[in-house]
């Protein structure tokens, strides 16, 4: 870091540990460790106080080495951080705890805590279900869909769902601060490409050729486009950002194209930074 004087300064950080958890200094006692079973009875949070240990300089001239408690942080009951660690059984029997205690679980409060390890759908793959619950989004919405998790590097994500509808058209739905909002899917794909109408079909089609239902689908959502005079990707561009721009709340000067661009890039398919790559996807799902 430049200072306005002309030295540089620098930060850099050396060391971070958990202490093991101990009683106050100030406390008059025999040992100033903490354990589990004393937690439990006191109703206290079994901790240790995280250290920091890091580094200043000037010039490159190391000026001091502090060491800061940056607070807290609960144990894990036989981790290496805990007063239990590697104790006999004879030793666990002697501080109150069971011979055959095998940890594994945070003391918070007095309550013993585990940490549960949640099932979530697997990030950016597209997976078809049934949800029963789907038919409430709206008229001619069925139970069948493909729902893919999008997460981008910085793990921050949003879901998206293709839904099939009774009358075989296929509409997605993508959040926007926690707004549902629900979009033909044709409509997006034609924003994504300057390709004809041929071009998503055969996309959308690939190992379906033969199946008329299919292709009689694919066909009724370019119809439902073209009575909406969209027949090139400027004109679906043009839709989508007039569609979005009061939801969006962008500066007044940007396009409707703009919109519909920023629109693509923040809620469709986020992990995906080309638009050939989320066209290729949501053709794919959509398949």
């Amino acid at each position: 870091m430049g200072l306005p004087n002309g030295n540089h300064l620098k930060v850099e950080l050396r060391d971070c540990y958990i202490e093991k958890p101990t009683i106050k200094k100030t406390a008059h006692a025999t040992t100033y460790k903490m354990y589990p079973a004393e937690c439990r009875s006191r109703l206290a949070t079994y901790k240790g106080d995280l250290q920091l240990t890091f580094a200043w300089s000037l010039n490159g001239v190391v000026q001091d080495i502090p060491k800061k408690c940056l607070g807290a942080i609960p144990v894990m009951v036989k981790s290496e951080a805990c007063n239990l660690h590697g104790m006999k059984p004879q030793e666990l029997i002697a501080v109150g705890e069971e011979e055959n205690e095998f940890g594994g679980y945070f003391i918070i409060n007095g309550l013993e805590k585990v940490v549960r390890l949640l099932i979530i759908q697997r990030r950016n793959y597209p997976i078809a279900m049934e949800r029963p619950n789907w038919k409430k989004r709206g008229d001619m919405f069925t139970e069948f869909g493909v729902s893919i998790r999008c997460v981008r590097s910085d793990q921050s994500g949003s879901n998206m769902v293709l839904h099939y509808l009774s009358d075989g058209t296929v509409k997605l739905m993508f959040t926007y601060r926690k707004e549902l909002f629900f979009v033909p899917v044709m409509l997006i794909l034609k924003a994504l490409t300057d390709k004809c109408d041929l071009y998503i079909t055969n996309m959308i089609t690939k190992g379906k050729r033969d199946d008329t239902f299919f292709q009689g689908c694919i066909v009724n959502m370019l119809r439902q486009l073209n009575s909406k005079k969209i027949l090139v990707r400027e004109q679906a561009l043009n839709y989508l950002g007039e569609m979005f721009r009061v939801k969006l709340g962008l500066p007044a000067w940007y396009s409707s194209t703009e919109v519909a661009k920023f629109l693509i890039h923040q809620c469709i398919c986020v992990h995906l930074k080309t638009e050939r790559e989320k066209l290729v996807l949501l053709a794919n799902a959509a398949n």
